[in-house]
């Protein structure tokens, strides 16, 4: 390593069951953070509300999982990875 310029790599999971595992130890996977929601949304050029409607959540949700201050739960991530690819 030269002085911190390698950026971590997120970890693949296997199974939905270590994300509920560790978020209900209040861990947060590298998984799930490595997952961009926002550039991922924006790729497929759809706006927050669009991707909320079509995830049947609020706007204020998605808005909660790009900025990184909730993780989605294992069943709207595998959505999240289903709609934005």
């Amino acid at each position: 390593m030269d002085g911190g310029s390698e950026k971590v790599q997120p970890l693949e999971i296997q199974g939905s069951w270590q994300l509920g595992y560790y978020a209900g130890k209040g861990k947060r996977l590298l998984a799930d953070a490595g997952f961009d929601i926002a550039a991922a949304r924006k790729a497929k050029k759809l706006t927050q509300a669009q991707l909320a409607d079509a995830m049947g959540v609020d706007q204020a949700v998605i808005s909660r999982w790009e900025s990184g201050k909730v993780s989605p739960n294992a069943e709207n991530l595998a959505k999240l990875k289903e709609l934005l690819g």
